[in-house]
């Protein structure tokens, strides 16, 4: 996915997507109810999405735990790691806005059914911008891990034979 496509979340495509479910789903009968709906799903992606990147800090935080150091390998495996580890917090860093709760707090006072409209529709294209963001970085940080550790089996592997 292209940075240009998160981009393209906007509150007005936002509002053009809910329009046209509305008009072509019986089941929301305003704009507010199609966007919590939205929001809903994002939370429960969010959370998943987090709980994910919890998993695999865990896990490469153990990983370092077992390499000695004392080779060369071990030193570039360990710098892998942790740009991994860095990849994925920042992942994590971005997506944890996504399950953000408004309130009170976030609508002006006196508001009315249109400011209310205005702040969700701004509320879940940052979400849905966020979430893009931070599900790509996993992606790709995932994938650049994979390649990292398949290079490091090799190298072992051809250096342990080659002993």
């Amino acid at each position: 996915m292209k940075l240009t496509k998160i981009l393209r979340y906007t509150p007005a495509r936002e509002k053009e997507f809910h329009e046209l479910r509305m008009t072509s789903s019986s089941g929301f009968s305003t704009l507010g109810e199609s966007i919590l709906h939205d929001m809903s799903a994002l939370d429960g992606k969010s959370s998943a999405l987090l709980t994910f990147i919890s998993v695999v800090l865990a896990t490469l935080i153990f990983a370092l735990s077992a390499i000695d150091g004392k080779t060369l390998l071990d030193e570039i495996i360990r710098f892998g790691f942790y740009a991994s580890m860095a990849t994925f917090a920042i992942a994590g860093a971005i997506n944890i806005r996504c399950v953000y709760s408004l309130g009170r707090d976030d609508f002006p006072e006196n508001a009315t059914a249109i400011d209310y409209e205005m702040v969700i529709l701004r509320e879940i294209t940052i979400r849905r911008q966020r979430y893009t963001l931070a599900l790509q970085i996993v992606r790709t940080g995932g994938s650049l891990l994979a390649l990292f550790l398949l290079a490091w089996f090799v190298l072992n592997y051809f250096i342990i034979r080659g002993s």
